[in-house]
């Protein structure tokens, strides 16, 4: 029996080093809410702010959602700023503020804007020269800014397409959100939360299509909610995956954390539905 002992004493701190190890990695990419009763009310205020912007029109709407995506850049590039010397927080927060009212005056304004962006973080990057090399310094506050920008301009782009689509991308999001949060917060299993948010976004496609919600008719409508099913929990992963760790406290990101492959996706398949592609 002496002799045993050891060799289960090894064993079971090899299975915890790995369980450990485990548990490690998916910390890279996996976010699990925290319960937390104060957050419930800033995202009601989230929600009914995005219903009132829809309602007043396309400018308030980009200006709401610029500036909740320069503050998710600016939390990002903060972030890494800790790690890469030189990761541009204020730059990276101004272009992400502009890329939806540019989005709402004219498509091809944001395309400029985001070369513009490219050229004036490299350049802004070569001027400060705060590391020996440039690529983590430019990477770090490009990816800051990208991500965010390209989310926050595909929802403005969607309600110039139709408000309706604003409507969908809203909803979807929203209930999404609310589901992984209200379910995910303090859950035993990982994946409880994003399986009650796609619940939701089943329930609320459905009730959408019922009514009448345009510009989906009842087979779009139902196609884009199960793809909106598989893409909204990717989103969560993405911001993740963009931050140095998924425990990065990033709030600015994750309020909108699920538009991040979502809103481009609906954007692009409105568009290609209106003209009788999808």
């Amino acid at each position: 029996m002496k002799r045993v002992a050891p060799r289960r004493r090894s064993s079971d701190s090899s299975s915890a080093s790995s369980r450990a190890h485990r548990k490690s990695g998916t910390q890279r990419w996996w976010w699990e809410p925290t319960a937390t009763i104060s957050q419930i009310p800033g995202g009601v205020a989230w929600f009914a702010s995005l219903v009132l912007a829809i309602w007043l029109g396309v400018w308030p709407l980009a200006f709401l959602v610029g500036a909740v995506a320069a503050w998710a850049a600016y939390d990002v590039a903060n972030a890494w700023s800790e790690r890469i010397k030189g990761a541009d927080a204020p730059l990276a927060a101004l272009i992400a503020g502009l890329a939806a009212p540019a989005a709402a005056f004219h498509t091809a304004a944001f395309g400029a804007l985001v070369i513009a962006g490219a050229a004036v973080t490299v350049l802004g990057a070569s001027v400060q020269r705060r590391a020996s090399s440039l690529m983590p310094q430019v990477g770090a506050t490009v990816q800051s800014w990208l991500p965010v920008t390209v989310a926050s301009a595909s929802v403005v782009l969607a309600y110039r397409y139709e408000i309706g689509a604003a409507v969908w991308l809203v909803c979807l999001s929203a209930i999404y959100d609310g589901g992984h949060y209200l379910v995910g917060a303090g859950a035993s299993q990982r994946w409880e939360g994003p399986i009650a948010g796609a619940i939701g976004v089943a329930v609320v496609a459905f009730a959408l299509v019922t009514i009448g919600v345009p510009p989906l008719d009842e087979a779009a409508g139902l196609r884009f909610g199960a793809v909106a099913m598989l893409l909204l929990p990717a989103g969560v992963v993405m911001a993740s995956l963009i931050l140095p760790d998924a425990r990065t406290v990033s709030p600015g990101l994750r309020r909108i954390d699920s538009w991040l492959l979502f809103a481009p996706m609906w954007a692009w398949a409105v568009g290609r539905h209106l003209d009788g592609f999808v």
